[in-house]
Parts: structure tokens; C-alpha cells; sequence
């Protein structure tokens, strides 16, 4: 995108008159037409960003955009979570989110009325980042600066390190801008922060960056059934939370933590696995976070096979971060046997869910479906015996779901408005 002016009301009114069901190329004739060639161009890619940026932002807030920065921008779901962690853990003091893009985050802590300071080393997302706060009613106190260098000593610190090695994103901390050694430096001249970590970071991959006496506390986040950033919690900001959580949050209210040491369930033998009246499908969060095994204790469940996330039990127990299907049927993965399963029950065309199969779920779905019957959902699961089919209703999932909150030590107690 060229250099947009943030305050070309005639470029924003074009914006905001065009006829809603238009397809790019009208909109972006139509936008040259009456804006000229270059912001024509800048305001059809304007437009464009702004609606893929709705998915993820869905207050329309973020409106001053860059193609890169929307890309490594945090979902505002997830922001407003962790801007909720500073509100109540970050007690007075100035908040620098020292690598700020386009601002979501800064977005989600200004709200909170956190005193807060954005920098970022690249002049035109600070520009953005800037104009977005402004733009919500927020003080725009944005810097020009490298996070290497901090243009203040703040108490507290945000530090999201650029992973992107020209078009490719790099999942060693040591290519990282900065690199996550630097952050951790750095993090160690405040109070408290939270650097933001890659959803795949493996700490154990790292040991050598996580010894020493600082307090610290890996949390995963998913949203809506994806899993979308590790954090990694440290100094006051770590005091009173497990060493590893997950925070599964969905929809708008729905925010459930699991947090502490790693447990152990016994998996079922594949006869009890043949014979489950309920599977339940955990979040990835969940499973990154190793939370999965302390849920299975806690919902009364147990992994239909060991080394598989799928867990089965005689019914739903209310617990963070599962999905559960009640089990109609089952048979082993053999194309006569699963139609003979699916013609029993009228089930047609398929949806198939599976973990431990090496083909897709698409290519199962094109295997197995009948022309005839209802829609129905296939559970492909790799057992000790071999691949096994479950014919399945899914259990339909409030928002406010029961039993939301936390399961874990003590001492580790979400905050009261996230609940």
C-alpha cells in the first residue's frame, strides 16, 4: 500500500458510499474514478483490508491497516484477554507495548485505562497505530523507536518479536527481531511483561533461555477452536500461575483456564475404546499446554489410545476446553463395515472429524459418505488394534457453557470480569 493519509475525509467518504454487493473490480473502479489513479488504488486496498480485518476485529476498530501488519496483528478477542491480565495484575505504572504494529493490542490496553506508551521501530505502523488509537477515543502516545532500545523504563512490558525472515516465518527465538534472549533481557529491567511466543514454542526445545531465577509461566491460547499464541508470563505478571496453562476462549464471553504440572490417565484398552457412549475432542490449547490429561481426570474420561487426544467416558461432564460427541455407532475402518454403520442409521453424506489417520478428512469424507441419508459425523481414530470409525451427534455448545473456568492449582484464579 502507498502512503495513506490518515485524514483524507474525501478517500473515507468514498469508503463509506459504496453500494454494499459490489466485487473488487468495481470497487476499485469505481474508487478511481472519483479518487484518481494512486488513491483510487490505495483506497480499494484499504477497503479490502478493512473487511478481512472485521473477522478478526470485529468492533471495526483497527482501521488504519498495512497488509503485513494485519497479518501479525492479535485478534482482538485475545488482545482484550491479555489486557485484562494486565488491568488486574499490573498495578500502577507504565505499560510500553514495545513492539506495537497497527496498535491491537495497545487498543485493548488503552481501554482497560492502562497508562500506557506504544513504540514500534517502523515509522509507518507506528503512523497507523497512532491514528487507530486516536481514532477510539485513546491518548495516541506512539513512538518511533527499537524495541532493543525502550524510549522509556516502563514497570511493565509487551514485547511481540517479529518471526518473519523475509516471506517465511522462523521458529528459532535466535532469528527473531529481537531475538527472544533480548527479550528476555529486556524483561528483566521491569516489574512484570509478557512476551508473545509462536502457538507451536516448545520450551522444553529451550531450556537454556528458561534457566535461571526470574518468575515465570507459559500460557496457550486458542480462540474458537484454534490454537493462535503462546505467552510467556514473567516476573509480577508470573507471581500466583502454574508453570504451563491453556486459556481457551470462543465466542465473546466463553474464557476457561487449565493450568499446572503434568498428569497421567491410563488410556482405555481398545475393547472400553470399542465401546464408548461419549468421545470428547479436546482444545489444541489443551493439548499443548499437556493440560490434556489433568481435563480427563477431571471430566472422567480417558484417552481412547495412548498418544491420542480423543478421550472417552459414559457421559459429558461439564470441563474447560471440550467437545463432545455422543457415540451412535461404531466399526473398524473398513468401507463395507462403516456404510453397513452409516445405512443403520440413515446417514448419508459425512463430516469427518479424525486424529491419527494420515489421510484428510476431505478424503475420508469422499470414502465413506452414501449418496442417501441425513448429515452425519464420522470419528476416525487410530486405537491399539487399529483404525476405528464412530458414527456420532455432536453435543451442541452453549457460550456460557457450564462449568467454564478453571481447573488447576491453587492459587491460580482468573479474573472476575473474564468469567
Amino acid at each position: 500500500m502507498g502512503r495513506l493519509a490518515l485524514d483524507d475525509a474525501e478517500l473515507e467518504a468514498a469508503l463509506a458510499e459504496l453500494p454494499v454487493g459490489l466485487d473488487a473490480l468495481a470497487i476499485a473502479t469505481r474508487l478511481r474514478e472519483r479518487l484518481g489513479p494512486e488513491r483510487g488504488r490505495i483506497a480499494a486496498e484499504l477497503h479490502e483490508l478493512r473487511a478481512r480485518a472485521l473477522k478478526r476485529f470485529p468492533s471495526g476498530r483497527l482501521r488504519f491497516l498495512t497488509r503485513r501488519g494485519l497479518e501479525q496483528a492479535t485478534p482482538e478477542r485475545v488482545a482484550a484477554a491479555r489486557a485484562a491480565e494486565f488491568a488486574m495484575r499490573a498495578s500502577g505504572g507504565v505499560v510500553l507495548d514495545a513492539t506495537c504494529g497497527l496498535g491491537a493490542d495497545s487498543l485493548a490496553l488503552a481501554a482497560t485505562g492502562a497508562q500506557l506508551v506504544s513504540a514500534d521501530r517502523d515509522p509507518e505502523l507506528a503512523r497507523r497505530a497512532r491514528a487507530n488509537l486516536l481514532g477510539a477515543g485513546h491518548a495516541g502516545r506512539v513512538i518511533v523507536a527499537d524495541a532493543l532500545h525502550p524510549p522509556l523504563d516502563a514497570d511493565w512490558l509487551l514485547l511481540d518479536p517479529d518471526r518473519r525472515t523475509g516471506e517465511h516465518r522462523s521458529m528459532s527465538p535466535a532469528e527473531w527481531s529481537p531475538t527472544l534472549a533480548a527479550c528476555l533481557k529486556l524483561a528483566d529491567r521491569c516489574r512484570g511483561a509478557a512476551i508473545k511466543l509462536p502457538p507451536a514454542y516448545d520450551p522444553a526445545r529451550h531450556a537454556e533461555l528458561h534457566a535461571g531465577p526470574r518468575a515465570s509461566a507459559f500460557e496457550w491460547t486458542s480462540l474458537n477452536g484454534s490454537l493462535v499464541e503462546a505467552v510467556l508470563w514473567l516476573g509480577e505478571l508470573a507471581a500466583d500461575r502454574p508453570r504451563a496453562a491453556a486459556r481457551v476462549l470462543r465466542g465473546t464471553s466463553v474464557d476457561e483456564r487449565v493450568g499446572g504440572e503434568r498428569e497421567s490417565v491410563e488410556a482405555l484398552d481398545s475393547w472400553a475404546a470399542h465401546e464408548v457412549a461419549w468421545i470428547a475432542d479436546p482444545d489444541p490449547a489443551l493439548i499443548r499446554a499437556g493440560q490434556l490429561e489433568r481435563v480427563a481426570k477431571a471430566a472422567g474420561m480417558r484417552p481412547l489410545a495412548r498418544e491420542l487426544a480423543y478421550l472417552g467416558g459414559p457421559a459429558p461432564t461439564a470441563a474447560p476446553g471440550l467437545a463432545y460427541f455422543r457415540v451412535l455407532g461404531s466399526a473398524p475402518l473398513d468401507r463395507k463395515q462403516v456404510r453397513a454403520l452409516l445405512t443403520a442409521h440413515d446417514v448419508g453424506p459425512l463430516t469427518v472429524k479424525k486424529r491419527g489417520h494420515a489421510d484428510s478428512s476431505e478424503a475420508l469424507a469422499a470414502r465413506f459418505s452414501r449418496r442417501s441419508g441425513r448429515r452425519g459425523t464420522l470419528l476416525v481414530a487410530r486405537l491399539a488394534d487399529g483404525h476405528r470409525a464412530y458414527l456420532v451427534d455432536p453435543l451442541p455448545r452453549t457460550e456460557a457453557a457450564p462449568g467454564a473456568g478453571v481447573v488447576g492449582d491453587e492459587g491460580f484464579e482468573p479474573p472476575t470480569s473474564s468469567l
